[in-house]
């Protein structure tokens, strides 16, 4: 192997993660606070949407007796204009569209099914 150089081979480095920032003991009880807030309205936003869906089987039960069809997408879009007129610029109007759609399309599917005993 004369006359063939040897190449080195890089030497891989250990990559240094930076440290996370200290919160002062302030900002920690603060974000604390926060937290335990966020997740009374987790809690706040389920009840409402258990209460929604149980309407909701109400609606449709009364729908299949008068046999009236499921979905009435006037009204749909009736209640997405108030809504959006209703909100304030704290979410994109797209990510409300985003949660009500999705919302409006379990409560569809809900619908379609029998509701608990």
């Amino acid at each position: 192997m004369r006359g063939q150089r040897k190449v080195a081979r890089p030497v891989p480095i250990a990559t240094v993660e930076p440290a996370a920032p200290v919160l002062s003991a302030a900002a920690a009880l603060d974000l604390a606070c926060l937290r335990e807030e966020l997740d009374t309205i987790n809690q706040e936003l389920l009840a409402l949407l258990e209460r929604r869906g149980r309407i909701v089987h109400q609606v449709m039960q009364i729908k299949r007796e008068y046999a009236l069809p499921a979905h009435d997408p006037e009204r749909e879009r009736r209640m997405v204009e108030a809504l959006f007129s209703a909100a304030s610029d704290v979410y994109p109007r797209a990510a409300l569209e985003r949660v009500f759609s999705t919302i409006f399309e379990v409560s569809r599917a809900l619908g379609r099914k029998s509701p608990p005993k």
